[in-house]
């Protein structure tokens, strides 16, 4: 920043002194402040890619000073001062205020948040005594005659609210106990609102235990004005003090003044703000980030890459599109959901560990699975991924084609349209195959006709007893869900499978007439619901779906077929697993843990995070090369059969 300024203020120099020359020619002048307008605009450009880049930093981080070098510091002080809010206690939301917010929702009452911000300023500016903070009696009085909400009521809700949302900040919180160990004296204080009652229950349900506690509207004295520090300085005097705390004026300006030493912590929300995602929800936006910052910046976290990214960028995504499946399930009357490998791995441990409401089952299934189980009707769906290997870098043999689609039993046959199976596989030789597989059809079912017996053995088992179930997939392309539709339907079974999906990148046709008469059901966007994030998703599909699979993905190969064993049992063939589990293990920690907080802060009854806050964080890295390049060995490769 200081380089660019530098530069403006040359250039604008030069401008002043060549304007001062009367005799310079007026062309060369006109051309020079054209330069300095071009040279502004650079460095505005400048600017914004620079922000832009930041903002795209998916994994950054923050170095607090190491725990232990701090308590060393701390250790030689007589006195320790904690300022609580956003150093010793952290709250999950990332701006206090957006509590309001929940409390308008609970009141069932519009711009309740405005009433309540004004109410406080309001009752500070009529307060006698400058010095004197307001307490939470004095704001509900005004409360109740602006909003017709019983003062007692409001008050109740909002300490109840704050209690929910306050944790203790874990890097302080093991600072805190080794002084205490130590047999250090500690106090706490706080410009607060909020009785000294209430912020002794809070600090006592987060584990901390000062030996004082003092309290703005109790004291009558605020610390953003140098009276709290005072009445401190004055109980304990000839004593060696240190106050920590996130207020640089409050805690550290203010504290100095009094002769205190003094340690800034800066407040986690304000490392991440000028980085946060744009466009999400308040609520969700504001716990999004009051989680993520929470945990990331204050100083505790050391978890690896993977854990990060599934913890920031997953956990949101998993826990929003759980939520909407027992919605999805309770709209429809479904009594049991599957959740197909590998896709839905994670998914299900998140949605069993934390949003289980009904039976669920993690069924084995594939596209080239479900494919050879419903061949009959699947045909077309086999020739289009037949297709997309004339689309691939690497050029396969005719022969290589059908090993990896499954139809080595028509190998025997190529001679009939003129193929040659060691030919590199063209358009010309797909078109043949096409002919080929038209006219051999009962020999491909003939095939696989033990693999469809015991698939149908495998879903009927799944589906018994239950009349609707949810099928539960990443991207809404049908293949699995129309296979085992029609292979329980074909043979009489008449359990409804409904297709309920986090995505779908299907344009036209077939998926398109589904959504539209809601015969399938999609929680972030398909080509008509959320447009705006389809169309954007459609311009990088392959690469995005690929990675959105991997990340999903169970660390286990692909179901090739069902057959059954000597005990009559069905067994599944896989391909040979390709994928590092580690990669995954870390991922899914960090989406529990993500999952865990929460459930833990959030409450249902109030607000569910909506599909733009689901899906905004994941939408801000799948473009990103360090993202790319960080899974580049987990992709899946989206040929049938790879």
């Amino acid at each position: 920043m200081q380089i660019k300024t530098s530069i403006k203020r040359m250039v604008k120099n030069i401008l002043l002194k060549i304007t001062a020359h009367r005799k310079l020619n007026e062309v060369i002048l006109k051309v020079l402040k054209k330069l300095y307008k071009y040279i502004n605009k650079a460095i505005l450009i400048l600017s914004i890619t620079n922000y832009e880049k930041n903002k795209n930093k998916c994994l950054i981080t923050v170095e607090r000073e190491d725990k232990n070098n701090l308590i060393n510091k701390l250790l030689k002080y007589d006195i320790i001062s904690f300022d609580i809010f956003d150093t010793l206690i952290l709250r999950s939301i990332a701006n206090p205020k957006d509590l309001f917010e929940l409390m308008g929702l609970q009141h069932n009452v519009q711009l309740f948040k405005r009433v309540r911000i004004e109410s406080e300023r309001d009752a500070r500016k009529s307060s006698t005594n400058i010095d004197h903070d307001v307490n939470i009696d004095d704001i509900y009085n005004l409360i109740e005659k602006r909003s017709g909400i019983a003062k007692q009521e409001g008050i109740n809700l909002e300490i109840a609210l704050e209690k929910k949302c306050c944790f203790a900040n874990p890097y302080m919180y093991d600072i805190f106990k080794i002084l205490k160990e130590n047999g250090k004296k500690i106090i706490v204080t706080s410009d607060m609102y909020l009785d000294k009652s209430t912020i002794i229950e809070i600090l006592n349900n987060c584990g901390y235990d000062p030996d004082y506690i003092f309290i703005s509207n109790n004291e009558g004295r605020m610390k953003e004005k140098g009276g709290l520090q005072k009445l401190i300085d004055e109980k304990f005097k000839n004593l060696s003090k240190i106050h920590i705390g996130d207020n640089y004026k409050s805690d550290i300006e203010e504290s100095k003044k009094v002769g205190w030493d003094t340690y800034y912590y800066k407040n986690v929300h304000d490392i991440y703000s000028e980085y946060r995602i744009k466009g999400m929800s308040t609520l969700g936006g504001s716990f999004y980030n009051g989680i993520l910052e929470d945990y990331l910046y204050n100083g505790n976290w050391n978890k690896n890459k993977f854990f990060t990214f599934g913890f920031k960028y997953l956990g949101i995504l998993i826990c929003a599109y759980c939520e909407w499946l027992n919605e999805t399930a309770d709209k429809n009357n479904a009594t049991k959901i599957l959740f197909p490998s590998r896709d839905m791995y994670i998914v299900q441990q998140v949605y069993n560990k934390f949003f289980r409401k009904y039976d669920n089952e993690y069924v084995q299934i594939s596209r080239m699975a479900s494919i050879y189980m419903d061949f009959n009707k699947s045909t077309e769906m086999l020739l289009n991924y037949l297709k997309d290997y004339l689309k691939v870098e690497q050029k396969y043999k005719v022969k290589e084609v059908l090993y990896k689609i499954g139809l080595i039993c028509i190998t025997e046959f190529l001679s009939e349209v003129k193929i040659d199976e060691d030919e590199k596989f063209d358009i010309e030789q797909f078109n043949k195959l096409k002919i080929l597989i038209y006219s051999k059809k009962d020999i491909v079912e003939k095939y696989y006709n033990e693999h469809k017996k015991a698939a149908l053995h495998y879903f009927s088992n799944c589906v018994d007893g239950h009349d609707n179930v949810l099928f539960a997939d990443t991207n809404g392309r049908c293949t699995s869900l129309l296979g085992i539709t029609h292979l329980l339907n074909d043979n009489g079974i008449n359990t409804k499978v409904i297709g309920s999906f986090l995505y779908s990148v299907s344009d036209r046709g077939y998926v398109e007439a589904k959504f539209s008469n809601d015969s399938l059901n999609v929680f972030l966007f398909s080509c008509i619901y959320n447009i705006n994030f389809f169309a954007k998703f459609r311009k990088y599909a392959i690469q995005r779906t690929e990675i959105l699979e991997a990340l999903f993905s169970a660390p286990k190969g692909t179901l090739k077929t069902y057959s059954f064993d000597n005990n009559g049992n069905v067994k599944f063939e896989y391909t040979v697993e390709n994928m590092d589990k580690q990669y995954l293990n870390d991922i899914l920690a960090g989406v529990l843990l993500f999952a865990e907080l929460y459930k833990k802060y959030n409450d249902p009854q109030l607000y569910h995070l909506l599909p733009i806050d689901a899906w905004l964080p994941i939408d801000t890295v799948l473009e990103n090369d360090e993202i790319i390049k960080m899974f580049k060995d987990l992709k899946i490769n989206m040929e049938l059969g790879a």
